[in-house]
């Protein structure tokens, strides 16, 4: 963070060459940056709490808290469990619902949902309006973007498609 503001400061020493317009472009620029940096940092949609479960080769789930109203998200209410902070985006109204969980290395972000006891783990990207509900696991690298929708029993996992595939070749 330090850089980001030294390279500002010298940024800043360069503007004084520039015309006025110049001046203006990159001074609504430096507060659109310093703006989106402060956001980042101190208006943060949730927190991870104390409450923790551990669970698939003792990895530890931590509990969500929203700390803002967003989407259909209350202030105070507590959401599912994520592996770290990373697995969330703190933008937008994604969320992850009652006892689902996100871990690994799968990001929810912009408005997806996971509820339901679900789970998102591997590589998965979830995006724009798509939702995991219904205990669905999906893992593996899937994106899920637009109003994609898994509901129900299913398990997305590419190591069990290619099980299934070997087997149907098999017989």
């Amino acid at each position: 963070m330090f850089k980001f503001w030294r390279k500002k400061k010298e940024e800043a020493a360069l503007v004084a060459v520039k015309s006025a317009k110049e001046k203006k472009e990159y001074v609504d620029d430096l507060f659109r940056q310093i703006e989106h940096a402060w956001w980042s940092i101190a208006m943060r949609k949730y927190e991870l709490t104390n409450q923790s479960i551990n669970m698939l080769n003792n990895r530890t789930f931590y509990k969500i808290k929203a700390l803002i109203d967003f989407g259909n998200v209350h202030s105070g209410e507590y959401g599912g469990y994520i592996e770290k902070e990373e697995n969330l985006s703190q933008i937008g109204d994604c969320w992850i619902y009652d006892d689902s969980i996100a871990f690994g290395n799968a990001k929810v972000v912009e408005s997806a949902v996971v509820k339901e006891k679900s789970i998102v783990s591997g590589e998965t990207v979830m995006g724009g309006k798509s939702m995991v509900t219904g205990g669905a696991w999906v893992s593996v690298g899937h994106i899920l973007t637009g109003n994609d929708w898994i509901k129900g029993n299913a398990i997305n996992s590419l190591a069990l498609c290619n099980k299934l595939y070997d087997l149907a070749d098999s017989i």
